[in-house]
């Protein structure tokens, strides 16, 4: 096997109607200190459509554009064309801090291994800030409790999100639950998953009515256990 610090490293970002954005997603990942990087944006329908000035960075981009057709195709989308053998999906508002790429690649194991890192969540309605590092114990336990963390805190293998069939599509996922769905399928497919115990990834969030949200994403997870227990 190659060593792992020359492996390249896809980062995929969809991205719908938020191209304004979506400048500063890649100047973050222009600022990784980890340089074997591909990134892949998949203009999911936006109108107008994205342009980006790919000269402004020194890693391969690739600019994707597509039919509207939802978040979790937008990033299977990224996923077929990833040549990385690790694969992390990056939302076009939010953005990952210099060392977090090289920090996740070095505690990757040589398979079936999820690699998670620690998120600073700013609400930009309040400028309130928090440092979240999660602590698993066992994961499969720590899913039922909770959806832990914004996508863009894993790194994965690529080809094992390929041979788990991606971001489901599926309606009963529907609900900004894709995430927490891939993520619990892989753990009970007995991924392991190791926390690089440091801040990698800025998760930007605005207020809303959070008994709405709270009541809509507990709904979601159990529609989404009901689902991957059905399943498996």
């Amino acid at each position: 096997m190659k060593n792992r610090k020359n492996q390249l490293v896809t980062i995929v970002i969809p991205c719908y109607q938020q191209g304004h954005l979506l400048s500063r997603a890649l100047r973050s990942v222009q600022r990784q200190k980890y340089d074997v990087i591909e990134v892949i944006v998949v203009d999911d329908g936006s109108e107008p459509a994205i342009n980006i000035e790919q000269e402004e960075y020194s890693f391969p981009l690739v600019l994707l554009r597509q039919k509207n057709q939802g978040l979790s195709a937008a990033r299977n989308t990224g996923l077929k064309t990833a040549k990385g053998s690790y694969i992390k999906f990056l939302d076009a508002d939010d953005e990952l801090l210099p060392e977090c790429i090289s920090n996740q690649v070095a505690m990757m194991g040589s398979e079936n291994t999820i690699g998670c890192i620690g998120f600073r969540e700013i609400n930009e309605d309040t400028g309130k800030e928090a440092d979240i590092i999660p602590a698993f114990g066992d994961a499969l336990s720590a899913l039922l409790m909770v959806n832990i963390g914004p996508p863009h805190i894993y790194l994965f293998w690529t080809s094992e999100i390929r041979a788990c069939g991606g971001f489901s599509q599926d309606s009963r996922v529907d609900g900004g639950h894709e995430d927490y769905d891939l993520l619990l399928r892989r753990v009970m497919q007995g991924a392991n998953l190791i926390t690089h115990h440091s801040v990698g990834v800025i998760y930007y969030r605005r207020n809303g009515s959070m008994s709405t949200v709270r009541d809509r994403m507990d709904k979601t997870r159990a529609a989404v256990w009901s689902y991957n227990v059905n399943e498996y």
